[in-house]
Formats: structure tokens, C-alpha cells, sequence
């Protein structure tokens, strides 16, 4: 019995053995579909000349002269809805506010 075990477990690591020097399977020498080939390396990529310019920050420069300046002061915390409006408060995000005047067409008929 013990015989029997032994010569089938042999069997059993012969197959795979075999097989350790046969070439991989391909597209090309077997019936993988090529979805599933090696497919070549890309072409290194220089990482710095992907990399966009850097900019100083995601807003227009605020205006040197504004036409108009107005102070607006908070009524409550953002965060805890407290009353703040007797308290010192002091600019956090300042920015302009632009407002495109009206235009209007400059019609000449000329006869």
C-alpha cells in the first residue's frame, strides 16, 4: 500500500516537472487570445516635461485701485453658530468682486 501511495504521488510531481522547461504559453504558440499576451513596455516618460508650470495660487491678483471698498463683518461663527458681531474680527479672505458693466451696441447708419 504504502508503495501504491508513493509511486502515484511520484507521478503526480513528474507532470509538473516536465513542464519547467517548455517556453511560456503565447498568442502565438497556443490558443491564449492575444488580450492576454505580454505586451512591450511603454517608452519612459520624463516626468518633469509632463509637470505643469506652477502658478502663484488659483485666483486673479486683488485690484491695486478699487472703485468701491466696503468692510463686511460676520453676524455668527461658521462653525458653532455663536453670536460674533460685537467681537474683534479681522480679514480672512479678502477678494474683488467684479461687476461687468452693461453694454450697449454703437450703431451708425450710413446712407
Amino acid at each position: 500500500m504504502q508503495a501504491e501511495v508513493i509511486e502515484r504521488l511520484t507521478k503526480r510531481v513528474a507532470e509538473p516537472e516536465a513542464k519547467v522547461g517548455l517556453p511560456k504559453k503565447t498568442p502565438d504558440n497556443s490558443s491564449t487570445p492575444p488580450s492576454k499576451g505580454q505586451k512591450p513596455s511603454a517608452p519612459a516618460v520624463d516626468k518633469t516635461a509632463k509637470a505643469r508650470k506652477s502658478h502663484s495660487g488659483a485666483h486673479r491678483p486683488l485690484h491695486q485701485n478699487p472703485t468701491t471698498t466696503r468692510d463686511m463683518l460676520s453676524c455668527a461663527c461658521r462653525h458653532c453658530g455663536a453670536d460674533i458681531s460685537g467681537a474683534a474680527q479681522r480679514v480672512c479672505e479678502p477678494y474683488d468682486h467684479i461687476e461687468i458693466p452693461p453694454t450697449s451696441p454703437d450703431v451708425t447708419r450710413i446712407n
